[in-house]
């Protein structure tokens, strides 16, 4: 096995692009919006008698936003310490 420099970019850029397209996240969004769309068409009942799981799932993801925005924070003020990195942020960010 040879290893040439530079090779490996290349060879990750083959991977990525080779997903098979079901890994795909807006094709198992798609999906999924499918699913959920198909009960309450058919099986209006159902969809009724499952809101309250939907209501249990809106309301953990209402906890969960404020200590995630809290720990993004915290990991960018901990990042600064590498003041490469924040320059290097700073230039993509332009």
């Amino acid at each position: 096995m040879t290893h040439t420099p530079g090779n490996g970019r290349a060879e990750q850029a083959s991977r990525i692009a080779a997903k098979p397209w079901y890994r795909q996240l807006y094709v198992q969004v798609l999906v999924a919006i499918v699913i959920g769309i198909v009960p309450g068409w058919k099986w209006p009942d159902l969809a009724t008698d499952m809101e309250p799981i939907g209501t249990t799932f809106i309301t953990a993801m209402k906890m969960l936003i404020g200590p995630i925005v809290f720990l993004t924070i915290i990991g960018g003020i901990a990042g600064v310490a590498d003041l490469k990195k924040v320059g290097r942020t700073g230039i993509k960010a332009r």
